[in-house]
């Protein structure tokens, strides 16, 4: 039997002595081609060991292999590690190393798979909550809201409570034809003749929230027509001056759709202000409606364990009574 974890060490070492190659004046030292293939399938191996030679010609010098099998080795047999071994080899042949991702931040489905608690998870600190008797209820603190998410306030198609607005009666018009709730909405229409080098259409508003604090951002959208529905989004941004994403949502719009309710969770992290965006960047042709949009604070989601709620100090620490 082949032993996975000496092939993967091997892999491993010979990746990290290609780092600390160093190459020619003014020619990269890394020239890795990215594969992403499942070698446990004997047509994947095949498709693999053909890029080799181009990738050589080409002046690769490495091949990085993403296979998610790499990450659940104790499920692998000794078929998968003759094919790792076979690419290896061919990958020798034409002078190319072999690196293996062994540890993928972001799609960690294969990792969190083996156990959820070994997510990092987000804090939520000093929530406030009115514990009467066995329940206790989330106290919004300081209570938060999105002033003008409700579009009834609005002269010559600017509307109040707003800190930014994308071209006001040429893209963004005060409907008073068509709303979710009260007399107006928020219509968006003709953005390829209003903004013709980039499709920008949106809505900003700065808001004060605690750090660490667990929000809910929604709108209600309605759309006709829309030829870019994959270009909405509702985004929560940090004040800073490349506007890092805190959070952000695309929703899944139709072209043409009644109006429809969309949310989305997020944490504050380390932010006492954010900055609340809403629209369509890249917009085309066709109309999408917006009204009723809102923000307030929630209590905790997606706990990663609850045994550890049987602490009594870590319920000290997360909970307060006002």
């Amino acid at each position: 039997m082949i032993s996975m974890g000496r092939i993967v060490f091997g892999l491993v070492a010979v990746s990290l002595l290609s780092t600390c190659a160093c190459g020619g004046e003014g020619k990269p030292e890394h020239r890795w081609l990215f594969v992403m293939r499942n070698l446990r399938r004997p047509e994947n191996v095949q498709d693999t060991i053909q890029l080799l030679p181009r990738a050589a010609a080409a002046g690769y010098n490495a091949v990085v292999l993403s296979d998610s099998t790499l990450y659940r080795l104790e499920r692998a047999d000794d078929s998968y590690a003759q094919n790792v071994l076979r690419v290896q080899e061919e990958a020798r042949r034409y002078g190319l190393d072999l690196i293996p991702c062994v540890m993928p931040i972001g799609y960690s489905g294969s990792i969190i798979g083996k156990d959820p608690n070994l997510a990092e998870g987000v804090p939520v600190k000093d929530a406030l909550f009115a514990v009467r008797g066995a329940s206790a209820s989330l106290v919004p603190d300081p209570p938060v809201s999105l002033p003008g998410g409700g579009f009834e306030q609005v002269q010559d198609h600017r509307f109040a409570g707003w800190d930014m607005q994308d071209y006001p009666g040429k893209s963004t018009f005060a409907d008073r034809q068509v709303a979710h709730s009260g007399r107006t909405s928020v219509r968006m229409e003709g953005i390829p003749e209003a903004d013709p080098e980039h499709g920008h259409c949106r809505f900003m508003r700065s808001v004060k929230v605690q750090p660490f604090r667990q929000y809910r951002l929604s709108a209600w959208i309605k759309t006709r027509d829309f030829e870019a529905p994959n270009t909405v989004a509702m985004a929560v941004l940090a004040p800073t001056e490349k506007e890092r994403t805190v959070a952000h949502l695309r929703p899944d719009v139709e072209p043409t759709q009644d109006w429809t309710h969309y949310r989305f969770v997020f944490n504050s992290l380390n932010w006492s202000e954010v900055r609340i965006y809403f629209g369509t960047w890249r917009g085309k042709a066709g109309r999408i409606w917006w009204d009723d949009v809102a923000l307030d604070e929630i209590a905790f989601m997606n706990l990663l364990s609850t045994r550890l709620l049987n602490s009594p100090s870590l319920v000290a620490r997360t909970f307060r009574t006002p």
